[in-house]
């Protein structure tokens, strides 16, 4: 799919005002323009199934829908700056390992120091040794990804948009439930995680 024929589409899913200015194309999210016709696409479509539904209910103001692209389109190049900044190998080779060591090794050696037998299943075991608090109760869970989102918001959203609330509210909302939850429970299925090792 061209340019063009993205813009169409981003046209037809997000209903964009006829005065919305593309510059005859979409504004660059990344640096690679493959990537920015996929990108705008899938917001398109996302937009379209989960925003649209509600928002024309409301109003058939299109100003929102453009505000929100630009904000995707600045969170996004901050994304990807971030991204070329950080050291990969140092992350892959030396950050993780040691992270899953450390854990590891103390998991074992807690293990072996207390007695064991009282717990039915690893599951048990594991939650006994390495507690977490968003994993005491569904409310906590949803607690601790508002504040995994509330710290990528500081990071990611424009000064201005910092001030707003409301803003802030919404984002935390949508980037929490929608999107963290998902992957959340997506990754702690067995299948999904076999199925990531095996292709990389």
């Amino acid at each position: 799919m061209g340019f063009y024929e993205s813009n169409s589409l981003i046209r037809q899913c997000l209903s964009l005002s006829k005065n919305y200015n593309f510059s005859d194309k979409l504004p660059t999210l990344t640096s690679s323009e493959l990537v920015d016709v996929e990108l705008y696409s899938i917001i398109a479509i996302i937009c379209k199934d989960h925003i649209n539904i509600w928002y024309e209910q409301i109003t058939h103001d299109k100003s929102f829908i453009e505000e929100l692209l630009l904000l995707i389109s600045h969170i996004v190049k901050e994304l990807e700056k971030k991204f070329f900044m950080m050291k990969h190998e140092l992350l892959l080779f030396h950050i993780i390992p040691m992270i899953a060591i450390k854990h590891i090794n103390g998991m074992t050696q807690k293990i072996l120091q207390a007695d064991i037998t009282s717990y039915r299943t690893f599951d048990e075991i594991f939650y006994k040794f390495q507690h977490h608090p968003a994993l005491d109760s569904y409310e906590n869970e949803c607690l601790y990804l508002r504040l995994i989102a509330d710290t990528l918001i500081t990071s990611f959203l424009p000064p201005d948009d910092l001030k707003s609330e409301c803003e802030r509210v919404i984002i935390r909302e949508i980037l929490s439930d929608f999107i963290f939850k998902k992957i959340v429970d997506k990754l702690s299925e067995p299948s999904i995680l076999f199925e990531i090792i095996a292709k990389v």
